[in-house]
């Protein structure tokens, strides 16, 4: 899919990116540089995750901090790339 970049740098993504993301005025996305590329993705809050995961069942604290290992590195791979 190719787009045009208007004046400023601004970009219109396609009805059809928004609808598949429930994208609307005001979402945040998250833009990401791998390699030569750049990927858009929607905007997760890392602290609303850690909420649904945590909510109604009881995360014990050795869990979360390997858990919390392996979210580190998955985001420096999607902003750095693989090491």
């Amino acid at each position: 899919m190719n787009i045009q970049m208007r004046d400023r740098g601004q970009i219109t993504l396609p009805s059809t990116v928004r609808k598949s993301l429930n994208l609307r005025k005001g979402s945040k996305i998250s833009l990401s540089q791998v390699g030569n590329s750049f990927v858009l993705s929607k905007y997760k809050s890392l602290v609303k995750e850690a909420q649904n995961i945590t909510k109604n069942k009881p995360y014990p604290i050795d869990e979360m901090l390997a858990d919390l290992d392996v979210i580190r590195q998955e985001m420096y791979d999607e902003k750095y790339g693989h090491k």
